[in-house]
């Protein structure tokens, strides 16, 4: 059956349930599936789940797909919207503790593309209308020609030429507001050479068999990602009717719209006022009806902002129903900027504030700066790990957050201390006063602000140089681990130093070099952006590959493809 096409297996599928017809067709999508489930998820436990949603997804509405759907985009776009609302239930699920013992994960160095365009990538995908998504996947997802993007798309080469350039455009545009500038080379490379990685090797046998049962045989938060999947691409699909219905009607020349079933009152929305939908916006509950009360506060928007914002004026639990309604609404939520702040410094640490501030964007950086100023330490550490993980950063703004978060590294917190410095790393601005702070932080009485200081050295990569003699004497400390891996990207080329480090890297691998259970996965991601001379490393990643969790098993399988790609097709690694 591997000869026939997309829609002839689909149309075998729907008229016989022919299970071997859909085989091909999971075989054929599985890696684009679960490459995108897991850029979303960052965890190849839940992208495995996903993809398996999404597959039985398609099974269910293989028999619905008009012959003209591009699949690869379909199932691209399903994936994504899927992993999206997978990656919301997790937030609401998560409260954001402020631990000592964070976990730090090291990114490659700047010139790597693919670490700056990755977390971005399905957001910008996300941006682009259905044709120009499908240009992409079809393009640099599957690498497909000029002329079978052509065909697919059911247009001449010249014009189908023209989609792909203009889609990559829409990109490159979405990449640059959000201080990724890279030449279009470099950014379509990129993408085509790792948007798409293969799935667990008995993934594709085990969607398979869930698929073909129409989910029968799922888990049951499989079961719930399936519903909430179906649910957000049946909502798509009727705003687009809606604005086509709207289209027609105004084309005629009349004035008089008419939509059933959806409440046009200001501040309502399907007969529920904003105050009653706040009720089930609990993150402590979560289920179908937080979902449905999370949609319904993005339907209302700012029509219910005046009612949000008195509600976090208000004492009890519904002010922080308030404070995850204003995580829902993003940049729609500027003007509760103050009052979130204001809760922030009145010791709210529940975690949402901090995450709420940073869905809305560049404007509450300010603002959250001046909180550092607190008394309460632990409102300090919710400040100083939302500067380190906020989205959208503004550099301008964030530049202004580096004094203050150097000062932090004094604090007389130990918990604020070790965030300062993992910040830092991730601001990754001013390295001609940030370095040294981080220099002096080396000495810390705090095994994990130590730990912290050596990888954010790391990340400024040879820009830290002057941190080389610290970061040696470090090697005989209880900080060697993260010692190693700073050193290693501060130099990379350096070959004498790296084979002097390797011993302790190797260490890392094995699980033997400290209490920290994120270093075998963070040294296998420093391993890899050195490629070939990490070669000595590669008996240690195979063994390892072989006994670590899921999640370090895929940061493992990377590295080894980079460092050594016969022995990890030897091993079976593809």
């Amino acid at each position: 059956m591997t000869g026939l096409d997309d829609h002839e297996l689909l149309a075998e599928y729907a008229r016989t349930e022919s299970e071997a017809a859909f085989a091909v067709l999971v075989a054929r999508y599985v890696n684009l599936v679960h490459s995108a489930a897991l850029r979303f998820t960052g965890n190849p436990h839940h992208a495995e789940e996903i993809t398996q949603a999404v597959f039985v997804i398609l099974a269910r509405k293989a028999g619905g797909l008009r012959r003209g759907t591009v699949l690869s985009g379909w199932l691209y776009q399903t994936a994504r919207l899927t992993a999206a609302n997978f990656v919301k239930g997790e937030i609401r699920r998560q409260r954001r503790e402020q631990e000592v013992y964070m976990q730090s994960t090291l990114t490659e160095p700047d010139s790597a593309a693919w670490e700056q365009i990755a977390p971005l990538l399905d957001e910008a995908m996300g941006r682009l209308g259905e044709t120009d998504r499908n240009a992409i996947v079809l393009r640099f997802f599957e690498n497909k020609t000029a002329p079978e993007v052509a065909a697919s798309l059911k247009l001449n080469e010249a014009a189908a030429h023209k989609r792909v350039s203009r889609a990559l455009d829409k990109l490159r545009q979405f990449f640059t507001r959000r201080g990724v500038v890279l030449p279009a080379m470099v950014l379509t490379t990129a993408i085509a050479a790792n948007s798409v990685q293969a799935a667990p090797a008995a993934l594709a046998k085990s969607v398979t068999a869930v698929a073909v049962a129409k989910g029968a045989a799922a888990s049951g938060s499989t079961l719930t990602l399936i519903k909430g999947a179906l649910k957000i691409m049946a909502w798509a699909k009727a705003k687009t009717a809606i604005v086509v219905g709207v289209s027609a009607i105004l084309a005629a020349g009349t004035t008089t719209v008419i939509v059933k079933e959806i409440d046009n009152r200001p501040g309502y929305y399907k007969g529920k006022s904003l105050s009653e939908w706040l009720v089930d916006l609990d993150d402590q509950h979560p289920g179908s009806a937080f979902d449905q009360a999370a949609v319904a506060i993005r339907h209302i928007g700012t029509n219910g902002l005046p009612i949000i914002i008195s509600k976090l004026k208000t004492n009890g639990s519904v002010y922080h129903n308030a404070i995850v309604a204003c995580y829902e609404l993003g940049p729609v939520a500027r003007p509760a900027i103050p009052d979130l702040i204001e809760l922030l410094n009145s010791g709210y640490t529940r975690g949402y504030v901090g995450a709420a501030l940073g869905q809305i964007g560049p404007e509450a950086i300010g603002p959250l700066i001046e909180t550092l100023t607190n008394e309460n330490a632990e409102v300090r550490t919710e400040v100083v790990s939302s500067l380190g993980n906020f989205s959208g950063k503004d550099s301008i703004q964030m530049s202004n957050a580096i004094p203050v978060l150097i000062k932090c590294l004094e604090d007389e917190s130990p918990s604020v201390r070790s965030l300062a410095a993992n910040s830092l790393g991730i601001i990754k601005g001013e390295e001609s006063i940030v370095v040294p702070a981080l220099i002096k932080s080396l000495d810390d009485n705090y095994i994990w602000t130590r730990w912290n200081a050596c990888l954010a050295l790391g990340r400024f990569g040879a820009q830290a140089k002057s941190a080389i003699p610290a970061l040696l004497t470090a090697l005989n400390s209880d900080a060697r681990c993260t010692a190693a891996i700073a050193l290693m990207q501060i130099e990379p080329d350096n070959a004498t130093r790296i084979n002097s480090l390797m011993p302790i890297l190797i260490e890392n691998i094995e699980g033997i070099g400290g209490t920290n259970i994120n270093y075998r996965s963070t040294t296998a991601v420093a391993l890899s952006s050195i490629g070939e001379m990490a070669k000595p490393a590669v008996p240690a990643l195979l063994k390892a590959a072989q006994v670590t969790t899921s999640y370090e098993r895929q940061q493992i399988m990377i590295a080894l493809k980079k460092i050594d790609p016969e022995a990890a097709a030897n091993a079976g690694l593809k």
